[in-house]
């Protein structure tokens, strides 16, 4: 069992591992999608300034032009982090998978073992005699 118990902490490493791993892609990809809508608010926000301001007006599309671009930066980024996600998540199920087949061999193991001790004890009688 204990060859078996070690390959049930190696399994359960490597699943911590590829969790982690796709928390941390998601997390980017989150952080990623916020820079997008905190800069779709500052345009906004210059783009009501510009109104107010005849002086901004000759500066804002450059702004703009160039906001947009660092966007199209971020989205490109955030689809090479969905490409990167799906198979970190298949990578999580996989791990999963293998950590319950060991964790329910070894189940199964103690259960027959456990079935055996009962066996035998039916079989002994209370002063240490075996039953014939």
């Amino acid at each position: 069992m204990k060859t078996l118990d070690r390959l049930i902490q190696i399994s359960a490493f490597e699943l911590d591992q590829a969790r982690q791993k796709l928390v941390d892609l998601q997390a980017a990809h989150d952080d990623l999608a916020n820079q997008v809508m905190r800069l779709d608010s500052q345009m906004a926000d210059e783009m009501t300034a510009a109104r107010d301001d005849p002086a901004l007006t000759a500066s804002i599309g450059n702004y703009l032009r160039a906001t947009r671009a660092r966007q199209a930066t971020l989205r490109a980024s955030m689809r090479d982090l969905e490409a990167e996600i799906e198979p970190a998540r298949e990578v999580v199920s996989e791990a999963f998978r293998e950590n319950k087949r060991f964790t329910h061999v070894r189940d199964n193991r103690l259960a027959e073992v456990k079935k055996r001790r009962q066996r035998r004890a039916r079989h002994i009688r209370p002063g240490g005699q075996r039953l014939k």
